[in-house]
């Protein structure tokens, strides 16, 4: 029981902490989001599998039987808590500094002003014209559109290899064009408000379409959240109706509709039955709550896994993986074949699809070293991106910084570079092109400052 009275202090002191300290924008934050990641990943799986059979059972399942782990690692335990703890120490050490890079870089919100309308809109043409023509290279490379629709899942499960697979993660620039649309509605008027609806409805088409394709599950649900909650942080008084709102129907969906859902989409080979042995109503409901709480632990299994292998059985990754998840965006003949990333060796160990931490991906690259080391550089990003959109006022400036709050934080959970990439290169290549323009405006202020 020491592990579960570890884990219950622990829930208990960040709920303290995330009550208590001062947020940089009110009620949610970056921190907020890894705080709450953290006790779902690392502090609850020991409590589940102590108290909740079928949260063990749904853990396993994710594993496909290659689950060694009952009743939780003291060691997994000990190094996420004090994971947690150097994260928030780090957090708290570089917002003290805030005043610092704030002189430096100043706010998001600050920079966007100096934009003009036009700047959006070319930014919404390049952006989008790259999305919709890798999208349209990349379906006809699958043999089209409804080929494209009929393997959808399977190249997640890797039964099928695309040609031009680099350009699907290109494509998902589709994603920041459709909130860039969106954003617009609000501020412009007659044509140009048909205009932007034209392009929210179309945009978010194919973004949808694409990350079905993809299996990307979570990203279709910041696909969804992302403008939505940033509507209601707009309008902040909202925000506490559409949060809870939002959980409740998310979960509702979950436990009532999964089943239809996989059926009607995918087909009834992707039907979920792994229920049918419980008559019971309630131990159905438990058991789809658990099966939903369980999807946030697989972190605590593959860190407590690796803690055992490394480096005996599994050796060092050391700096190797750093430039994968770039490798992953060129061309074939290019780069030539895929390196053995850290996705190829976690599957091979848990015979399964499961994607690596960040703790577990810092532990197989240095042990404890690399681990602290990913915690410290994260707590920084953290901070600084909790700094520079801090003051976020416009509907523009917030849904980017929804779309980052959505993306950066579940790097905790998708960890390695690969992972990485796939979930923020496109919010941060337009956020690069929004920078661009930022940076023309602001020589060209200059410029005709210097001339008077």
């Amino acid at each position: 029981m020491i592990i579960v009275s570890l884990s219950l202090a622990w829930i208990i002191m960040a709920a303290l902490f995330e009550v208590r300290r001062k947020k940089s924008f009110y009620p949610v934050d970056f921190l907020s989001i890894i705080n709450v990641l953290f006790i779902l990943n690392f502090a609850f799986p020991p409590i589940g599998m102590a108290f909740f059979a079928t949260y063990e059972q749904s853990l396993a399942g994710i594993f496909n039987g290659k689950f060694h782990l009952s009743g939780g690692s003291i060691p997994a335990t000990l190094l996420a808590f004090t994971a947690h703890i150097v994260m928030a120490s780090v957090y708290a050490f570089v917002v003290s500094w805030r005043s610092m890079y704030r002189q430096r870089l100043g706010h998001f919100s600050d920079l966007t002003a100096r934009l003009h309308r036009v700047d959006l809109g070319l930014v919404f043409l390049i952006v989008g014209a790259l999305g919709v023509l890798s999208f349209y290279v990349y379906a006809q490379s699958l043999g089209g559109f409804q080929k494209m629709w009929d393997l959808s899942f399977h190249l997640r499960a890797s039964y099928v290899t695309a040609k031009y697979g680099f350009l699907k993660i290109i494509a998902i620039v589709l994603v920041p064009s459709f909130y860039l649309a969106f954003s617009q509605i609000f501020d412009a008027k007659g044509y140009a408000k048909i205009i932007w609806s034209v392009g929210t409805v179309i945009m978010g088409a194919l973004a949808g379409f694409l990350l079905i394709h993809d299996g990307s599950r979570l990203f279709i649900v910041i696909l969804v959240l992302t403008p939505i909650l940033a509507l209601f942080s707009w309008k902040e008084k909202w925000f506490y109706y559409a949060v809870p709102s939002a959980l409740i129907a998310i979960t509702s969906f979950y436990v009532v509709a999964d089943n239809i859902f996989n059926t009607a989409v995918l087909g009834p080979a992707y039907a979920v039955d792994v229920f049918s042995q419980n008559t019971n109503m309630t131990s159905q409901i438990s058991s789809k709550f658990s099966r939903l709480l369980s999807e946030f632990g697989f972190p605590y299994v593959v860190l407590s896994t690796y803690i055992d292998l490394v480096p005996d059985t599994v050796g060092y990754r050391y700096l190797n993986d750093l430039y994968n998840g770039f490798i992953v965006l060129m061309p074939s003949f290019l780069v030539g074949a895929d390196p053995e990333y850290i996705l190829d060796i976690n599957r091979i160990v848990f015979d399964a699809e499961n994607p690596i931490d960040l703790l577990s991906f810092g532990y197989v690259g240095f042990g404890l070293v690399g681990s602290f080391v990913v915690v410290v550089i994260f707590g920084t990003v953290i901070a600084a991106c909790d700094g520079f959109f801090a003051n976020a006022k416009s509907f523009f400036d917030i849904i980017i910084r929804t779309a980052f709050l959505l993306q950066i934080p579940w790097l905790l959970m998708y960890g390695d570079p690969v992972n990485g990439v796939k979930r923020v290169f496109a919010t941060s290549m337009m956020f690069a092109l929004i920078m661009v323009f930022v940076a023309f405006r602001t020589y060209r202020s200059n410029r005709k400052e210097t001339d008077l």
